[in-house]
């Protein structure tokens, strides 16, 4: 093998280790005694689970979830005011209606409410509502639901997820680039 090909194979696996332990922290930091992130960065870094029942809200609330129709004026839920970095994220609506129509309104939103930064109408049939988002960096994320069917519809959480940079599909690409430039005669 050449030398050039053998320091990029080097600096290659060097670059896919420290991703590998930058994931490894990330994920495992609360369980980690010698791994001690601030807690700012728990908070903006870590996935994050909100009840329905602990958000401000307007409608009727159960043990298990908020209940709204369209007699319920404006955003029924709101919240939870979170800072979050900018990145990918995954966004679950975890909820149920009995119909198929358009039944939820759901804006994401900073500068408490000023500034719009993503809208969905969401039917019944798609409720668990997950979908993904590119988020900029952000003090006092807002997440509103508004009702905008008669049938009634129950939200019982809300998860944010920070999503991986794409590790392992570039991971991947980057072993099958280099598997396939190294079995290429020369």
């Amino acid at each position: 093998m050449s030398p050039a090909r053998s320091l990029l194979l080097t600096l290659l696996t060097i670059v896919l280790l420290g991703w590998s332990l930058w994931s490894y922290l990330d994920r495992h930091a609360p369980t980690l005694s010698w791994w001690k992130p601030t807690t700012v960065w728990q908070s903006l870094a870590a996935s994050r689970t909100w009840l329905a029942t602990d958000l401000p809200h307007q409608g009727a609330g159960s043990g298990t979830g908020i209940t709204a129709e369209r007699t319920v004026p404006g955003f029924f839920l709101s919240g939870p005011y979170a800072p979050v970095l900018a990145g990918w994220y995954r966004l679950e609506i975890d909820g149920t209606s009995p119909t198929s129509e358009r039944v939820l309104h759901v804006q994401l939103t900073s500068d408490q409410g000023e500034t719009i930064l993503r809208k969905l109408d969401v039917n019944g049939s798609a409720l668990p509502l997950v979908t993904e988002l590119d988020l900029p960096t952000l003090a006092d994320l807002e997440i509103r639901l508004a009702a905008t069917s008669a049938t009634p519809v129950t939200i019982e959480a809300i998860t944010l997820r920070r999503i991986e940079f794409s590790q392992r599909r570039l991971r991947d690409d980057l072993i099958a680039q280099l598997q396939r430039w190294f079995t290429q005669p020369s």
